[in-house]
C-alpha cells in the first residue's frame, strides 16, 4: 500500500466523519487534500498496516508541534489520547505517552495550569506502569525537565533529565544527542562545568554523526564544548575544537555564533 497516496483515506478513517468537525478545531483548511498540500511526502511515508493512519496522525503532530501551528498539533494529539485510550487503555503506557504529550503542548498554547496538571498525572502513572528502563519514560522525563526549567526548578529539571539520560545510554545509545546537551547545559548553567563536559562532548560529537558536522546544530554543539573548554582553562583543546568552527560557519549562520 502506497501509504502517501492512501493519507486522505488512513486520516479520514480516525473520525467518524472523516475529519470535517476536527478540521475546524484544529485550525486546518476544510479539506485533506488542502491540509496535506503543504506537507513533506516523507511525514506521510509511514510503514503500511491497520494503524499506518494513526502514525501519520501522529507524524503530523510531530511536525506541527516543531513548525507549527500549534492549534494543529494539541487538536492531533487529543485525538491520539482518544484512539490510544480506546485501543490500548487509558493507563496504557502509549496512552500515557499521549497524554503526556497533549499536557507538554496545552503549556506552549496557553493552558499552563491544565497541561501541567495533566503532564504531572502522566509522568506519575507512566513510571509506575512501565518502570525505569522505558524509552516512553525517558521522553516523558525531558518532557518534565522542560516544564521544570520553565518554573524555575532546577533541582528537578536535572533530577528528570538524568532519568532520560540514563534510560537512553542503556536502551537506544544513538539517541542521547539531546539529552546529553540539556543535561550538559543545564549543569553548566549551574556553575558544574567539569561535570557538563563529558557530557557536552557526547553531544556535539553524536550531532555531528547524525546531521552532519557542518549543520547549524552541530556546529552550535561544539561551540558550546569548546567555550566550557576555555572556562576550564584547557585551551589547547578549545582551540582544536574552536579554530575549524570559523572555518566552517555557513553565511547563515548567527552572528552571535560567528563572533
Amino acid at each position: 500500500m502506497d501509504t502517501v497516496r492512501e493519507a486522505p483515506r488512513l486520516l479520514g478513517a480516525l473520525f467518524e466523519d472523516g475529519g470535517a468537525a476536527w478540521f475546524a478545531e484544529a485550525g486546518l483548511p476544510p479539506s485533506w487534500a488542502a491540509v496535506l498540500g503543504p506537507v513533506p511526502v516523507d511525514v506521510l511515508r509511514v510503514p503500511p498496516g491497520a494503524d499506518a493512519g494513526v502514525r501519520q496522525l501522529a507524524a503530523l503532530r510531530d511536525l506541527w508541534s516543531a513548525r507549527g501551528p500549534l492549534q494543529a498539533a494539541v487538536a492531533a494529539t487529543a485525538v491520539l489520547v482518544r484512539i490510544r485510550s480506546e485501543a490500548l487503555g487509558k493507563d496504557h503506557p502509549d496512552t500515557l505517552l499521549e497524554q503526556a504529550a497533549l499536557g507538554t503542548l496545552l503549556q506552549r498554547t496557553g493552558s499552563p495550569r491544565e497541561g501541567a496538571a495533566l503532564l504531572d498525572r502522566a509522568w506519575a502513572q507512566l513510571r509506575s506502569v512501565a518502570g525505569g528502563r522505558d524509552l516512553r519514560v525517558a521522553v516523558v522525563a525531558q518532557n518534565v525537565a522542560s516544564a521544570r526549567l520553565r518554573e524555575g526548578n532546577l533541582d528537578e529539571a536535572e533530577h528528570a533529565l538524568e532519568i532520560a539520560y540514563r534510560i537512553r545510554s542503556e536502551r537506544a545509545p544513538d539517541t542521547t544527542a539531546l539529552v546529553a546537551a540539556q543535561l550538559g547545559e543545564l549543569r553548566h548553567a549551574r556553575g558544574r562545568s567539569s561535570e557538563a563536559l563529558a557530557l557536552l562532548r557526547e553531544a556535539a560529537d553524536r550531532t555531528a554523526a547524525r546531521e552532519g558536522a557542518s549543520s547549524l546544530r552541530a556546529l552550535a554543539r561544539r561551540q558550546m564544548l569548546g567555550t566550557v573548554l576555555v572556562e576550564l582553562e584547557r585551551y589547547g583543546e578549545a582551540a582544536k575544537i574552536l579554530r575549524p568552527l570559523v572555518v566552517a560557519l555557513p553565511a547563515e549562520a548567527p552572528a552571535e555564533m560567528r563572533a
